[in-house]
């Protein structure tokens, strides 16, 4: 499950396969030589997924029961077609996420949301917080959000930020979980989860609203698609 699921296989199954593309599905049975031998060796397989995956080619597997967003919703996050208000919605209803890097490998990552539209994401790379803080300042202004709409990881380096920015929201992934009336009084819900912490509850949150496809994602850079896909594949259920 990588570019050639979301470039290939799914296009190809929904009809929607551009010309210059093919898919062609390929499986053990196909090979004459050792087919017979390298079945059996296939069907001794006890995992049940790698079983389907490998011998019958299912591209549709969840690797861990324990997954709180399907792939195939992941993938779908990118061409999800929910009402999106345009360039001039007001700064209201524009937000900033932010995931604070310092120096190394880690990126800081800006995601800008209308609703549960993220319709731009930004990242750097080996930053000091003060450069980050004016750096996110210039974005905010540039995207006229509030920085009562800013909500910024808080836990390690991301302080330092949030201390240069007054006014934005810290986020603190071990802090309490919030109050959500409108999530309680929906009627698929029909007993109150008790979550760990405010990290948490933001998870299962997310993982309803993009298994219902009542997200999007309008980033076009496959790097950023695959960043995204392999951060939402880790979120377990606790």
């Amino acid at each position: 499950k990588n570019w050639t699921y979301h470039l290939f296989y799914k296009p190809a199954k929904k009809g929607e396969l551009p010309l210059d593309r093919k898919f062609i599905q390929a499986l053990h049975k196909d090979n004459p030589k050792g087919q017979h031998s390298y079945g059996k060796n296939l069907d001794r397989i006890q995992d049940p997924v790698m079983r389907a995956r490998l011998r019958d080619g299912n591209w549709e597997y969840e690797d861990d029961p324990a997954t709180l967003i399907l792939y195939a919703n992941i993938v779908d996050l990118f061409s999800n077609t929910i009402a999106d208000d345009d360039e001039d919605t007001e700064a209201s209803d524009r937000y900033m996420s932010v995931d604070v890097a310092r120096y190394g490998s880690d990126k800081t990552v800006v995601m800008l949301w209308r609703g549960w539209v993220c319709y731009k994401i930004l990242w750097r790379e080996k930053q000091d917080t003060r450069v980050t803080a004016e750096w996110l300042a210039g974005i905010a202004s540039e995207e006229e959000i509030p920085y009562s709409h800013i909500c910024i990881d808080e836990d390690g380096v991301g302080g330092g930020v949030c201390d240069n920015m007054r006014g934005v929201r810290g986020f603190i992934a071990n802090a309490s979980p919030i109050e959500d009336e409108e999530n309680e009084e929906d009627e698929g819900n029909d007993q109150k989860r008790a979550f760990a912490n405010l990290k948490t509850q933001c998870a299962y949150i997310l993982a309803d609203k993009i298994n219902r496809h009542q997200a999007a994602v309008r980033s076009k850079d496959e790097q950023v698609r695959q960043w995204l896909t392999q951060d939402l594949e880790q979120i377990k259920e606790e």
